[in-house]
Formats: structure tokens, sequence, C-alpha cells
């Protein structure tokens, strides 16, 4: 089985986005994941980011959208795919 360290999440992502409506692709060591963060905030004025999973085709694979950090929403998504997070 696959697996990614945190800190390198940590390294391409950062802790999330400042400005509503960013989006960047991310590369975690062999792995792709497009980040997203939301144009408005959830109802507790926390930003919420989205994670999708790029295939090597392109394709897009899971995503995962979470009211936390943008590292927990690309663990997460990353996790779907079978990719474990150490």
């Amino acid at each position: 089985m696959s697996f990614v360290k945190r800190k390198t999440i940590w390294n391409a992502v950062g802790g999330g986005f400042s400005n509503p409506g960013e989006s960047k692709v991310c590369r975690i060591g062999k792995h792709k994941v497009l980040v997203t963060r939301a144009s408005r905030l959830d109802r507790y004025g926390n930003p919420v980011h989205t994670a999708t999973y790029i295939r090597r085709d392109g394709s897009l694979g899971a995503s995962c959208r979470s009211n936390g950090s943008a590292t927990l929403t690309v663990s997460r998504a990353l996790k779907k795919m079978g990719i474990d997070t150490k």
C-alpha cells in the first residue's frame, strides 16, 4: 500500500487559502490533487475546502469536502483513493 507523509502534504498545500474561490493543483509526491476554497463560508464562518484527486490519465478520482483545514481535506481525499497518510 502506498503512503504519503503529512509533512509532504503540508509543504504542498499549506494551511489553506486566504481568498474565496481560489484553487490550485498541488503535487504531493507522485500524486496530484486539485484543492479549491468555496466562495462562501459555512454557517460558523469557517472556509470550506474541496480536494479532488487527479488520476494519471487526467480524469478526476475521489473527492472530499470539509470545513476543516485544506491539509486535512487532502488527506481524506487521498485516503478515499487508497493512499495512506503517515
